[in-house]
């Protein structure tokens, strides 16, 4: 590393914030001429960033499959059972770090809609407080006010606050590291920010896939800096920013286990997210799609050009802030993009097509957004007329969040399914559990009859269901039958798979019989239809058994050596192979 005396750094230092000062400071960015009205909308919209996640949050959406399939694995990962590298059923992958703090909120707290997104909200409220501060030391007026209030009310941040998902942590995690380099470009004399966003990069990769392209962007932005400016201790910091992150990562990414036909599944459904970098105009095609598509659909967007003028806004912040000198900061958002396109020609990672995987972009988006909606609408020569589009650029993201407000309040699910299922699972659970000792023939009595239905058709919305309204299954109880009478009957739940006529099921309802009376089957059938989405139909078949007469003591029958465990996991054998 090149090194400078101690005026050189501090004249290096002094250059950078008065850079950012100039940027602040900046007299177009007051489009509406009134700072003070600027500061209180800037106030306001952080404040209705904030209720709008709360308010997501409080409405208790149902779990839709997407939530189902992962908090499904939760389950036993929370009880001990099962490898945070996975396998995960149901084509299920997250990081190990993400999926360690949800089981720890849900051994602590239990298994609830509430619970299971408790992370995800936390990190959808610190996104907002964040940015903030992040956006706070780099614009100032209108352009703050713009970028927080798109950042507010963008719809895709706004549903991912309140999914099992880890979409809002990857947010965080990138605005967090992003926050962390502008503090150290403030004073690059100083190594202290510098360590902290190393340190803060090795916590960043077990919890967030998208994060190793944050931290890649955020070495490409600093090196210059850290060649200018470098001591021993930016050096050394600056070393390990760059090697402990890739160091973990090659440790980790052989780690997680997916299964192949996962694998092939996986690439299939991301296909349009590769760049077809073999055929030239068909990639011409692609990259202005994809460049104008979902990849900047905020605060709202749609694919094939719906995202135009985000995109526009975007372009002219970057080329804004770069004309100003301030390159490190275009360096910082655009980098991580890079090397996401790069993962992307190697089909390592989605690019673009869908914003869930692309929200580590999301508040850089966001933020350039704002500089380049700003600059656009001070172009504009009349003050009249430029504080009445700018005054209706604002509205229109009031009108949004209440758009927000009201769907949220007569739509809330996303799918009819979700709701029915959940309804449904609710009366069926709780009903049950008063009128009987109630039992679950897979994870009770390892009486499975097709091990292909808990690989799917469903079967997520019913463990996560029955774990939430099941009292006994929530609470872990061991069946116990010495409570089954005439009064209290056993009641055994067969979902999705009618048994009758199966082998396993017969030589298990032989043993039970020498103790009980099958008194009763009953048949619960739940469909749903959705616009789009696939057909919902699932069936519930009950059987109901009271003891004999003649019996002191009965015992149940259990089918250990068919069981749910060792049938699902001969046929994932099966699929690893």
């Amino acid at each position: 590393m090149m090194r400078h005396n101690e005026s050189d750094h501090a004249a290096g230092a002094t250059t950078d914030r008065e850079t950012r000062d100039a940027l602040r400071a900046e007299p177009a960015a007051e489009v509406l001429g009134n700072r003070e009205l600027v500061r209180k909308a800037t106030v306001g919209f952080l404040v209705l960033g904030l209720g709008l996640r709360l308010f997501r949050y409080l409405a208790d959406f149902p779990l839709w499959c997407d939530e189902s399939r992962l908090a499904a694995n939760l389950i036993d990962l929370a009880r001990g059972d099962g490898s945070f590298f996975g396998p995960l059923r149901y084509a299920q992958t997250a990081p190990v770090g993400f999926l360690m703090l949800q089981a720890a909120v849900i051994r602590l707290l239990g298994f609830t809609t509430w619970t299971l997104r408790l992370v995800p909200i936390a990190c959808g409220l610190a996104s907002v407080l964040l940015f903030r501060m992040v956006a706070g030391r780099l614009l100032s007026g209108s352009a703050l006010l713009f970028a927080v209030a798109i950042f507010g009310v963008s719809w895709w941040p706004l549903g991912f606050a309140s999914e099992v998902k880890p979409y809002a942590s990857d947010a965080l995690i990138a605005l967090g590291l992003m926050g962390l380099a502008l503090r150290w470009l403030d004073r690059p004399d100083r190594s202290g920010w510098l360590w902290a966003l190393a340190a803060a990069s090795v916590l960043a990769v077990p919890a967030s896939f998208p994060s190793v392209f944050a931290i890649g962007g955020a070495c490409l932005a600093l090196a210059p800096a850290v060649w200018k400016n470098g001591t021993r201790g930016t050096t050394a910091a600056f070393l390990t920013l760059a090697i402990a992150p890739a160091a973990l990562f090659a440790v980790l990414t052989p780690m997680y286990r997916i299964r192949p036909m996962v694998r092939e599944y996986l690439d299939q459904y991301w296909d349009g997210a590769f760049p077809p970098i073999t055929e030239p105009l068909r990639l011409v095609g692609w990259l202005l799609e994809t460049h104008t598509g979902m990849l900047f659909a905020y605060p709202v967007g749609a694919p094939y050009g719906g995202s135009v003028l985000t995109a526009l806004f975007v372009g002219v912040g970057a080329w804004v802030l770069w004309k100003r000198g301030h390159r490190e900061l275009v360096v910082l958002c655009f980098a991580p993009l890079a090397l996401c396109l790069v993962a992307s020609v190697f089909r390592a990672y989605p690019y673009g097509e869908k914003p869930r995987t692309m929200q580590f972009f999301m508040p850089a988006a966001c933020l350039l957004a704002g500089q380049g909606l700003t600059t656009l609408l001070g172009l504009i020569a009349r003050p009249e007329r430029r504080r009445r589009l700018t005054r209706a650029a604002l509205g229109g993201c009031v009108a949004l969040a209440a758009v927000f407000v009201v769907f949220t309040v007569v739509h809330p699910y996303k799918l009819r399914r979700d709701l029915q299922a959940r309804e449904f699972a609710k009366w069926f659970w709780e009903n049950l559990d008063h009128e009987a000792e109630l039992a679950c023939a897979r994870d009770d009595l390892g009486i499975v009859t097709d091990p292909r239905h808990w690989n799917g058709a469903w079967s997520d919305y019913f463990l996560c269901y029955r774990e939430m309204y099941s009292k006994r299954h929530r609470e872990d109880r061991p069946l116990r039958s010495e409570a089954i009478t005439e009064e209290n009957p056993l009641k055994i739940v067969f979902f999705y798979e009618r048994p009758d006529g199966s082998p396993v099921f017969q030589t298990w309802l032989d043993e039970m019989e020498r103790s009980f009376v099958l008194r009763d089957r009953e048949e619960y059938k739940v469909r749903g239809w959705d616009p789009g989405a696939p057909d919902f139909e699932t069936n519930y078949y009950v059987y109901e058994f009271v003891p004999k007469a003649d019996q002191e003591a009965v015992e149940i029958p259990m089918m250990a050596s068919t069981g749910a465990d060792a049938a699902v996991g001969r046929r994932e054998e099966r699929l690893d192979r």
